[in-house]
């Protein structure tokens, strides 16, 4: 049975701003992400994504809850010596008079690297980011896509077991993202676990297992990337006379102009939709499978959500 890398259970966040009003960031939040799995939390601006990996690494207090990595208390010394971070915008936390080696060196012996250890892990990290020409370079004197991949090597030094990173391809051109790709995938095969916030849901569809979608604090829904093109698409179904049968359809699936729109599971499915339509005295005259990626399940949740707390 593979083991769980990270358990969460109920955890809550909230913050008190300075005229004492409580606002929840993260609600009755449970979790289990699989020993060697890669992972997604995506959701809309001020989801509390950010303040769910706070709370985690214990950068920021919980209200309740428990968290547990590799079966133990997150608290614990032995248990954050396997993890690494990657915090969203670091560019601030740069010391800019050091050259990018100084600053992984740094970072490895805070990590407890050895110096032979240290030497075999920067210049590839740094060759791999196409950074080992610049290794000698301030870092005053990068980019903010530069200061991106020099963190991002910050982030997998000393090889860590689960590896949290928050928005990792922000600021980084086409090339930059795919060669960050080929490092998260290069780091699943070793058995490594890794817990991404992204916007950028295509390339959550390349990388990760399963993806979870927060909204206004809530993990509301859970999807496994393999499944998600099989179980979850959509068909637009042309009906020449839908004005007249609109009230008895309608329940069925969206209307959309001349067309219903709706959500199937299999090819058996459709048939027995339009089967229906025909009884209730529709005029079919096309029907068009739409595949649902990721970007437009997230969409149609979000929106879904809004609607009902409106």
């Amino acid at each position: 049975m593979n083991e769980n890398a990270l358990e969460i259970n109920g955890l809550y966040k909230s913050y008190c701003s300075l005229f004492k009003k409580e606002t929840n960031a993260v609600i009755d939040f449970s979790l289990q992400i699989k020993k060697g799995e890669i992972f997604a939390l995506l959701g809309p601006n001020g989801a509390g994504k950010t303040s769910v990996i706070l709370t985690i690494l214990g950068l920021l207090h919980k209200n309740q809850g428990d968290v547990k990595i590799f079966g133990q208390d997150c608290e614990k010394i032995d248990v954050k010596k396997r993890i690494s971070y990657l915090p969203e915008n670091p560019s601030f936390n740069f010391p800019r008079y050091l050259t990018a080696y100084e600053y992984l060196d740094l970072h490895g012996s805070l990590k407890g690297l050895s110096e032979t250890e240290k030497v075999q892990q920067i210049n590839p990290l740094l060759n791999r980011l196409e950074l080992i020409e610049q290794k000698d370079k301030r870092i005053s004197k990068f980019s903010k896509g530069m200061l991106q991949r020099l963190n991002i090597a910050q982030a997998f030094l000393g090889d860590p077991d689960l590896l949290f990173l928050d928005e990792p391809i922000l600021g980084l051109d086409p090339m930059g993202i795919a060669e960050v790709r080929k490092l998260i995938l290069m780091f699943k095969e070793k058995n490594k676990t890794i817990f991404i916030n992204s916007h950028l849901l295509s390339e959550v569809e390349k990388t990760c297992d399963h993806a979870g979608i927060m909204i206004n604090g809530k993990l509301k829904k859970i999807l496994s990337m393999e499944e998600l093109s099989d179980t979850l698409y959509g068909v637009a179904i042309k009906i020449s006379n839908i004005e007249e049968i609109k009230n008895k359809i309608i329940k069925i699936g969206k209307i959309d102009g001349k067309n219903l729109v709706v959500t199937v599971k299999s090819e058996e499915e459709i048939e027995k939709v339009v089967q229906k339509i025909f009884k209730l005295g529709g005029r079919v005259t096309n029907v068009s499978p739409q595949i649902k990626n990721l970007e437009q399940f997230f969409i149609e949740l979000v929106k879904k959500d809004n609607e009902d707390n409106n």
